[in-house]
């Protein structure tokens, strides 16, 4: 099973955590760095997962978070586009900002005007507008 958009093969992705793991060891200690932490739980989570995914045990809907956790750490690898160790091919996609906003599974709910339960403000068309 593929990832859906986007995303490295399964080879590259144990070659990024193994990268990120070697830079955030490089790092001088800091007890409160939310990055490191923040980075350490997501390579924790997307190793884990990944294990799953070349067995086919992953749905839809959870190569979609593990696609997404992935985009993130190619974010934070980008950090280190310098080091000899860096592979071009891990720097995140550019996406054009339209592209962001029309597609994906938030597009309807968006187009609704609800999010999760919660009223989202639509801005007034050209007809609903006070005249001047």
């Amino acid at each position: 099973m593929a990832l859906v958009t986007r995303s490295l093969p399964a080879a590259d992705c144990r070659a990024l955590l193994a990268f990120l793991a070697d830079r955030i060891a490089e790092l001088p200690p800091a007890q409160e760095e939310p990055l490191i932490a923040g980075v350490n739980a997501q390579l924790g989570v997307y190793g884990a997962l990944l294990r799953h995914l070349s067995h086919g045990e992953v749905g839809a809907r959870d190569a979609g978070f593990l696609d997404g956790i992935g985009l993130a750490l190619r974010h934070v690898a980008v950090r280190w586009n310098g080091h000899p160790d860096f592979k071009e091919h891990w720097s995140p996609p550019r996406v054009p900002v339209e592209e962001l906003l029309e597609h994906g599974d938030g597009a309807q709910h968006r187009a609704s005007g609800r999010i999760s339960g919660t009223s989202v403000p639509q801005r007034p068309s050209s007809g609903d507008r006070p005249g001047p």
